[in-house]
């Protein structure tokens, strides 16, 4: 058998449709496979401790396995292995799955770590070391490092192994990179924070003024939400203080 032909059988013997490659000893493949197959598990454990903790592990297991054999990953990078074993669990209509109403939250919520690692660094001025930038003026303000504002039916991001309370309750979540720390960190917040930062966040290549970012979000939300002046201010600063860094001109 020609070296061509190996390489392309032996992807289709690994996904188990398809003999093994001609030429080349049992002892090797099997040693080939078992490399293959711990790759990739080790980096959706150490992706999904908590849903992996929270499954049985007959299920777990059996999951990763179909993943090599069904699921086809269309990025060659190594850390898009989590993000698209997500997606194909996500996609499946398993008879152990179906009864989990948390389970696509609960994967994104831990996918989430790595996508704030991996984020690409914001472009923007330098960010501002004081939190007592809101006295007076007008402040162009924007994210100074990666940030999202999430939405979930489910409080997963308290959740941990061995959890047992899927108590149903919406929940908006900040993640974002630390500044100094460069670690993923979470916050939880009210709706009406919640409709703060959405608005600074989509907003952040450009930035905003504090002016129109009050307005905005005065304008999205029923009265009894709306926040005051010195509410925005304290929510801006008080980020500030937990490590969400921001540009403020």
């Amino acid at each position: 058998m020609l070296l061509h032909e190996q390489l392309m059988s032996l992807p289709h013997w690994l996904r188990g449709k398809g003999p093994a490659p001609a030429g080349l000893k049992p002892e090797r493949l099997a040693v080939y496979q078992e490399l293959v197959n711990n790759n990739i598990a080790s980096f959706i454990d150490v992706t999904f401790p908590i849903t992996r903790s929270l499954l049985s592990e007959a299920l777990w297991l059996e999951l990763k396995q179909q993943f090599v054999c069904k699921a086809y990953c269309h990025s060659p990078f190594f850390y898009d292995i989590s993000r698209q074993f997500m997606d194909w669990v996500l996609s499946l209509e398993h008879s152990e799955l179906v009864n989990l109403p948390w389970l696509a939250e609960l994967l994104h919520v831990e996918w989430m770590e790595l996508a704030v690692e991996l984020a690409p660094d914001v472009a923007t001025s330098k960010p501002s070391p004081s939190i007592n930038l809101y006295q007076g003026g007008d402040p162009l303000i924007a994210p100074a490092v990666p940030v999202w504002v999430l939405a979930y039916q489910w409080p997963v991001h308290r959740w941990h192994k061995d959890h047992s309370d899927f108590e149903h309750s919406p929940t908006f979540l900040l993640v974002y990179r630390h500044q100094e720390t460069l670690s993923s960190m979470q916050a939880e917040l009210t709706a009406s924070e919640a409709c703060l930062w959405d608005i600074l966040v989509n907003n952040q290549s450009e930035g905003m003024h504090f002016s129109e970012l009050l307005t905005r979000c005065s304008a999205l939300l029923p009265e009894a939400l709306a926040l005051t002046e010195p509410q925005a201010k304290s929510c801006l600063e008080r980020r500030q203080l937990e490590g969400l860094a921001l540009s403020i001109c």
